[in-house]
């Protein structure tokens, strides 16, 4: 009977036990996931801190700043639209920019998130201890107004300040604007005082022109040329207008196309008797087309704006979209969307 009594009693010992160190852990669980996200900031070195964003525009600024986002929306599309830079494959896909995959968002546990106006809506579904800060660099854009560089600079140099790099920003920003200017002493190299027209090929009939407070019209002003100064832009700083146009252009302007153009499309064009007609399908029309080049943004865009401008001018000896050129081409419209 004695044996059987401790028996019973070791037994209601290592039950008690167990039940105090679960007890413990789970509360020291608790106590730990309790604490806010943003005490973790204070011990993270500025390499370890990580950030959320959805827009290009402030994933493009991380990245020049030696700082990849832990993750962005549409990655797949990206460089469709965005030469440069690329995006590492350590940058996860968190779905689309508009509606991002939350539950993915959660599990990376950023350090704080970079947003913008066009995805405010997302604001409520984020993690409440997660710090967010505004970088909007297309608050000011007014339909006939420019673009300062000194707004774009003072949005870079805010990244700069979040990722507890401001020398860092500063030096990015002052080597942009640098390379911009020499990038524009070489376009005028080669095309002179010519006005330039920035504009997309959106269909045979329709092109997308950039007006007056878009990035590129600041981007041609900073490298020193002059620019074909159109209104009517809203808040993406392009206007509709019909291919003929061209018709009306002065004949010292100069096209700057923009890429991407589909295959069909490209085609379209070419076999087009409004543009065949213009001044611009002849041999020696000053048309150049560029790498594309993201339509929003801080410092980057007007950096990759003037650098796909300066190769372009330095390397395309040939009209694509000439008559001439078309005529020893000859590809057919099967061809083309293959």
């Amino acid at each position: 009977m004695f044996h059987k009594i401790n028996a019973c009693s070791a037994r209601w010992i290592l039950m008690l036990s167990i039940i105090a160190i679960l007890s413990i852990s789970i509360y020291a669980h608790w106590v730990n996931s309790s604490q806010p996200v943003q005490s973790s900031q204070a011990v993270n070195t500025n390499s370890e801190i990580k950030v959320f964003t959805q827009g290009w525009a402030v994933a493009v600024a991380l990245l020049q700043l030696n700082h990849p986002p832990t993750s962005i929306g549409d990655k797949r599309m990206y460089p469709v639209w965005v030469d440069r830079p690329t995006i590492p494959k350590t940058v996860i896909d968190s779905g689309t920019r508009g509606m991002p995959n939350l539950e993915l968002v959660v599990q990376l546990e950023p350090d704080f998130i970079l947003d913008i106006a066009d995805y405010n809506r997302n604001l409520e579904l984020y993690m409440p201890n997660t710090p967010i800060y505004d970088i909007d660099f297309n608050k000011n854009n007014q339909p006939e107004k420019k673009k300062q560089w000194s707004t774009l600079a003072k949005d870079t140099q805010q990244i700069g300040l979040y990722l507890q790099q401001p020398q860092k920003a500063k030096q990015y920003i002052a080597k942009s604007k640098q390379r911009i200017a020499q990038a524009g002493a070489v376009v005028h190299n080669r095309i002179g005082d010519k006005k330039l027209l920035v504009v997309d090929m959106w269909d045979s009939r329709k092109l997308g022109v950039d007006t007056i407070n878009s990035f590129s019209t600041l981007a041609v002003e900073m490298m020193g040329l002059k620019t074909l100064e159109i209104g009517g832009g809203g808040q993406w700083a392009s206007a509709s207008k019909p291919m003929h146009m061209l018709y009306e252009l002065p004949k010292d302007t100069c096209l700057i196309v923009t890429g991407p153009i589909p295959a069909m499309t490209k085609y379209d064009i070419e076999h087009s008797l409004i543009w065949q007609h213009s001044f611009y399908s002849q041999p020696n029309s000053c048309v150049y087309f560029i790498d594309p080049v993201l339509s929003s943004g801080g410092v980057d865009p007007l950096v990759t704006f003037a650098e796909n401008l300066e190769k372009a001018v330095t390397t395309q000896t040939t009209n694509e979209f000439s008559y001439e050129y078309l005529a020893g081409k000859a590809v057919t419209a099967t061809e083309a969307a293959q």
